[in-house]
């Protein structure tokens, strides 16, 4: 179990993964992510968790190889390589939310004349359009769930692990090391029917019946904000096109990295510098509290209408400055 743990993060979704590098203990540094995508990868590692637990048992019980063969080869197939057979899965699963039920719900969301929505709101709406366990449209996806699997341990399981745990050869008895993998495959073939069966338990226990994942249907994440998803991109747009601008513009300040190894005196003082960022903030400051006041943003609110969105432009400015801050920094320090 420690091994587990100790390679979990390896083993992170696309999404769950980009968050944990940008920021693992601070959710409000992150530009902009799905509530519903996120519990997606939180789930899926979790099963993969799970398995690997199953599997570790049946590995330590074989009467072949020595204890420290099935540790390292257990080790190694904790990592990244553990979770390839269920990226396909979660990608068909992606999709289905996509295309079935979050495209659904923003086409009958009509907010031109709205400033706020609640949400019972979204959930109303949303009901009626999550599609019933034992429908046409689920078969399909379980159908389409269970191929995926099969046709990865047919298809590309050899290739994955004669690229990833080619070097485990060296360590482990070439024949011990092609039971071990044996062992594995067999085992995760026999997981078909309960990795497909989580992965449709995923959407209706674990994202259809999550209030936040439901909302984030609608509302995207933008540095920690609940925002109308039209909204989010654009603001995301912004923030992303006026740190990189500024970016490339501090870089042509600094002084070269030959000049900081070898203690010459740089051309940039420090005052230009603190000038230049004192500058970048007023820029970002301007471009996104004018998008703000000419496009009032949707709020995402309690069943109960509060005033948070009073000071909702200052809010939004204020994150943004700070996310600038530490790029701006970081860039600085050479990270």
């Amino acid at each position: 179990l420690s091994i587990i743990d100790e390679n979990e993060h390896k083993r992170c979704g696309l999404h769950e993964g980009e968050i944990y590098k940008t920021s693992p203990s601070d959710m409000k540094c992150i530009p902009s992510y799905k509530k519903w995508r996120l519990e997606v990868d939180i789930q899926f590692r979790s099963l993969i968790n799970e398995l690997l637990g199953f599997f570790a048992q049946k590995l330590f019980k074989l009467h072949l190889g020595s204890s420290e063969e099935k540790e390292l080869f257990f080790r190694r197939i904790s990592e990244s390589f553990a979770a390839h057979p269920f990226v396909n899965a979660k990608n068909v699963l992606i999709r289905f939310i996509d295309n079935h039920v979050e495209s659904k719900v923003r086409n009958l969301v009509k907010m031109e004349e709205r400033e706020i929505i609640t949400v019972s709101e979204i959930n109303s709406i949303t009901v009626p359009i999550i599609p019933k366990a034992k429908g046409r449209e689920i078969g399909k996806l379980r159908e389409y769930i269970s191929r995926q699997i099969r046709c990865f341990y047919r298809e590309t399981y050899k290739k994955y692990a004669k690229e990833e745990l080619k070097d485990l050869k060296s360590s482990i008895t070439p024949s011990v090391f092609d039971a071990f993998l044996d062992l594995y495959n067999d085992f995760m073939k026999e997981q078909d029917k309960i990795i497909t069966s989580k992965s449709i338990d995923i959407f209706f226990s674990n994202v259809a019946q999550n209030k936040e994942c439901v909302a984030s249907f609608i509302f995207s994440t933008f540095l920690g904000h609940m925002i109308f998803y039209e909204t989010s991109n654009e603001l995301l747009l912004i923030l992303n096109s006026t740190t990189n601008k500024l970016l490339d513009s501090l870089k042509k300040l600094l002084p070269p990295k030959q000049c900081l190894e070898n203690f010459c005196k740089p051309e940039t003082s420090t005052e230009e510098i603190d000038k230049f960022i004192s500058q970048s903030k007023d820029l970002l400051k301007e471009n996104i509290s004018n998008f703000l006041l000419q496009n009032r943003p949707v709020l995402l609110a309690s069943n109960e209408v509060n005033d948070y969105e009073r000071d909702f432009v200052g809010k939004i400015v204020a994150s943004s400055l700070e996310h600038l801050t530490r790029k701006l920094t970081s860039c600085i320090d050479g990270k």
